[in-house]
C-alpha cells in the first residue's frame, strides 16, 4: 500500500517580501532589488551604515519569495510598501534601491508622500533618474544633495577627474526647477 506523504499546511508569511538583513532600534533604511532581483549586495551596505540603522532588503517575486509577479513598477511599489507599513506604520521613511531598485523606491517614495506620509531621504544606488520633472522631488528628499553629489562623483571616479565634488561645493550650486 502506497504511503501518501504528509504536506504541512503552509504557513502564510505576513510580509512575503521583506528580508531583514540586520535588525535595531532605530528608523530602519528599506532597500529595493536591482532588476536582477538578487540581495547580495546589501551585506555591504552594512560597512557604510550606523551599526543601530536596520536594514531590510525586498526579495523579489519568483526568484527569493513566493509571490507572482507585478504587473507595473506601481504595483510593485504598492505591494512592498504594504510589507514597509506593516514593519513601520509611519515616516519619515529612509527608502533606497539599487538599479532599477531606485526607480521602484522613487515610485514608493512618491505613493508616500501622496498618502501624507514624509520621506526622510531617498538612496539611489547606480539607478537612472525618472522623468527631469522629478528633479525638485528627487532634490528635496536627498539630503543636502547627496543623489547629484554620488552621481557626479561616479562620473568623476569613470573619468578620472582630479578631484571630487564636495558636499560644500554643491551646496553653493543653485538649483532650479525646470
Amino acid at each position: 500500500m502506497p504511503v501518501t506523504p504528509v504536506i504541512p499546511t503552509a504557513v502564510v508569511n505576513p510580509r512575503p517580501f521583506l528580508v531583514p538583513v540586520r535588525r535595531g532600534q532605530a528608523t530602519p533604511l528599506f532597500m529595493v532589488h536591482s532588476v536582477a532581483g538578487e540581495l547580495t549586495w546589501m551585506p555591504h551596505l552594512l560597512e557604510g551604515l550606523e551599526p543601530h540603522r536596520p536594514l531590510y532588503g525586498f526579495a523579489a517575486p519568483g526568484l527569493n519569495s513566493e509571490a507572482p509577479f507585478f504587473a507595473s513598477l506601481e504595483a510593485m511599489a504598492t505591494a512592498y510598501l504594504r510589507d514597509v507599513r506593516a514593519q513601520q506604520p509611519h515616516g519619515p521613511y529612509l527608502i533606497g534601491g539599487y538599479s532599477m531598485g531606485g526607480v521602484v523606491a522613487f515610485e514608493m517614495a512618491r505613493q508616500l508622500e501622496a498618502a501624507g506620509e514624509e520621506i526622510g531621504q531617498l538612496v539611489l544606488i547606480d539607478s537612472f533618474a525618472p522623468h527631469p520633472v522629478h528633479g525638485a522631488k528627487i532634490a528635496s528628499w536627498s539630503r543636502n544633495g547627496l543623489l547629484m553629489q554620488v552621481v557626479a562623483n561616479q562620473l568623476g571616479l569613470q573619468w578620472q577627474a582630479d578631484e571630487l565634488l564636495s558636499a560644500e561645493v554643491l551646496r553653493q550650486v543653485p538649483y532650479s526647477q525646470p
